[in-house]
């Protein structure tokens, strides 16, 4: 019996090490419009992985702060292609005294990612606004590698 407990106790501990948050850090290689057309893209963004899905950061893993109160949601799998909906919420859970039942917010839709099943490329979908996709690939940080001035100012 101990050592059943000694074992679970063992897997609890490294599960809990390895449940870290992953960040990383994709390029943005292209946009295509609704039309088709592609242009050459720039910048990136960092993401944060955790447990229950991802949220975009910083370098640090620190969530980034954006004006609308938006969330991704796990939409599931589908040909290899991981799906998850980015909504901004309109207003927020409420309790319904009445009923006694907590009822859900207002959301919309505003972007559907779709990320390969290696996570090295991502498509974000603009369904709010432009209809346009934006094309990224993983990529090194661009803080990595920067070696220090050889002086200060």
């Amino acid at each position: 019996m101990k050592k059943l407990l000694s074992a679970l106790f063992l897997i609890s501990m490294v599960s809990t090490l390895c449940a870290q948050n992953t960040t990383v850090y994709y390029r943005k290689t292209e946009s295509v419009d609704q039309n088709g057309q592609r242009s050459q893209g720039s910048g990136g963004m960092y993401i944060t992985f955790t447990d229950n899905g991802f949220y975009e950061s910083d370098a640090n893993g620190y969530k980034k702060s954006t004006p609308m109160n938006t969330f991704m949601q796990y939409q599931g799998k589908d040909n290899g292609i991981y799906v998850f909906f980015e909504y901004y919420q309109l207003s927020a859970d409420w309790y319904n005294f009445a009923t006694g039942q907590m009822m859900e917010g207002i959301k919309r839709l505003i972007a559907q990612w779709y990320f390969s099943e290696d996570y090295e490329k991502l498509n974000v979908k603009d369904v709010f606004i432009t209809n346009s996709t934006a094309v990224y690939r993983k990529a090194n940080s661009p803080s990595e590698g920067l070696a220090p001035p050889s002086g200060l100012y």
